[in-house]
């Protein structure tokens, strides 16, 4: 697509700013605040991502290098145990511009209503107060109806990522917070391979410039997933 049909389609779609704003119109927990979330989900992610590319750049060598490491990753990683190089710059660049739909995922995954649980957890950590309060007949057996209309929202969640590789989490979570006027989101990527932690910095640095705000943090750490949490490479877990 060239810049004047991506000017055009940017101009035919609803910022992500319009889109928190219909939302506070919405009833929280219908179906159409639902469908609403996930719109403002995905653009929130096209944004970073268009973003995150102004930033380091794009180019056939990135993607090209991508899919060998995703070819790598598959073959040699989890078909033999042996973890490919991940010290190709242009590789890292690729992987993180290419799986954005990483966030959309886990914007769905976490704003499902089951299990109750999960629905549970997440209004505690991120409870609606960007909308009206009003209730539908389709709320009337909500898990939540029991619940006053004033929440008190914590003035931080750590989110927690293991094997966060880019910092899509990262994304999801503050994309879930602006949208629900929630809190502070402080995200701590935990790899294996050091060499992510460049790439982490680019997409919080994306997403602050998108939002015009830094109050969403995102810090890197080194961890082994297939060691315990004893272990002394997990302490900073």
């Amino acid at each position: 697509m060239n810049k004047a049909c991506r000017a055009a389609a940017a101009g035919n779609r609803h910022s992500i700013q319009e889109l928190k704003a219909r939302a506070t119109r919405k009833v929280p927990r219908s179906s159409s605040y639902r469908k609403l979330w996930r719109n403002y989900c995905h653009r929130f992610a096209e944004d970073v991502q268009d973003e995150l590319r102004q930033i380091i750049g794009s180019n056939v060598d990135y993607m090209r290098a991508a899919q060998r490491l995703e070819f790598e990753l598959g073959a040699t990683g989890a078909n033999q145990g042996v973890m490919p190089d991940f010290s190709n710059d242009s590789a890292l660049r690729g992987y993180s511009l290419q799986h954005f739909g990483r966030v959309r995922l886990l914007g769905d995954l976490i704003t499902q209503t089951q299990p109750e649980w999960l629905e549970r957890r997440v209004e505690e950590l991120f409870p609606i107060t960007g909308a009206g309060g009003r209730k539908s007949s389709s709320d009337s057996n909500s898990i939540f109806d029991d619940e006053s209309p004033g929440k008190q929202v914590p003035p931080k969640v750590d989110l927690v990522s293991l094997g966060g590789g880019p910092g899509y989490d990262f994304v999801a979570g503050a994309a879930l917070s602006e949208y629900r006027s929630g809190p502070d989101v402080h995200a701590h990527v935990y790899e294996y391979e050091n060499q992510w932690e460049s790439s982490v910095h680019s997409m919080k640095s994306a997403a602050h410039a998108i939002l015009g705000s830094d109050r969403h943090r995102c810090n890197f750490g080194h961890c082994d997933i297939t060691l315990p949490l004893s272990d002394a490479i997990n302490a900073e877990v």
